[in-house]
């Protein structure tokens, strides 16, 4: 079955997806299609149990490595795998869903190459048996600590 086209989010879903996640990322990308253009506060929750955590804490498993894969000629900074939902029970059900995470460098990708990195990540998690998770793609920057000579 072909993947209907997705359409570049509109500005407030670009800027607003985000929002109540700390520096409130930009979404780059998605394998999902559906937005309900509803800007509400998200929280991240541990992923505790779910078939897609043995695969991914298996570091030299075939699952990361095939997303590392995926994710090559991206400017990407981490992979992380979380619970991710409404803040607001009135939004979402009582567990959060699972979302694997590509994080960006800002601005270096466009919203189809985003896209393009969740769906193929997606496909892999599919050959995997995982059929109840969706990938997105936000923008994000990591920051170094930093310490002073004067302690």
């Amino acid at each position: 079955m072909a993947e209907p086209p997705a359409v570049p989010p509109s500005r407030k879903e670009y800027c607003g997806y985000y929002t109540g996640l700390l520096d409130c990322p930009t979404l780059v990308g998605r394998s999902t299609i559906v937005y309900d253009n509803e800007v509400y506060e998200k929280l991240l929750d541990p992923v505790e149990k779910h078939a897609v955590v043995p695969l991914w804490n298996d570091s030299a498993g075939p699952l990361r490595r095939k997303i590392r894969e995926a994710v090559k000629g991206v400017d990407w900074n981490a992979i992380d795998i979380f619970r991710c939902g409404s803040t607001s029970l009135g939004h979402c059900h009582l567990v959060r869903p699972v979302i694997p995470f590509v994080s960006i460098e800002p601005g270096s990708i466009t919203w189809m190459s985003g896209r393009a990195v969740a769906l193929k990540y997606c496909d892999i998690l599919r050959e995997h048996g995982i059929h109840d998770v969706e990938v997105e793609i936000k923008e994000s920057r990591i920051t170094q600590c930093c310490s002073s000579d004067q302690d």
